[in-house]
């Protein structure tokens, strides 16, 4: 019996940061982002660029998302970080808190 999706419920909507980095600290699951759709180093990508990936949670670590004004600064070689935040509803239904709200 294959399990069906989990209700998603979103708690920041998809966008990017405007300064040049941000540095969070890691702190549980929620973190979700999208692959740019530009290629990379020349060559298309086979990823679906539409797909949200989990960012993985680790413990004692730092995730950096590098913002807009870095994206300007590099000429586009750096692109910012689309991204978004989530609670994924367990089985009961009762949404898991993200420490990035």
């Amino acid at each position: 019996e294959e399990e069906g999706p989990k209700k998603v419920h979103i708690r920041a909507g998809a966008h990017t940061d405007y300064g040049a980095m941000t540095i969070l600290k890691s702190g549980g699951p929620g973190l979700q982002l999208q692959l740019s759709s530009s290629k990379t180093n020349g060559v298309a990508s086979t990823v679906d660029d539409t797909a949200w990936i989990d960012v993985p949670h680790l413990s004692d670590a730092f995730i950096i998302n590098l913002g807009d004004l870095m994206q300007r600064w590099t000429n586009d070689k750096w692109r910012s970080t689309l991204h978004r935040v989530i609670a994924v509803a367990d089985d009961c239904g009762i949404d898991q808190k993200s420490d990035y709200d």
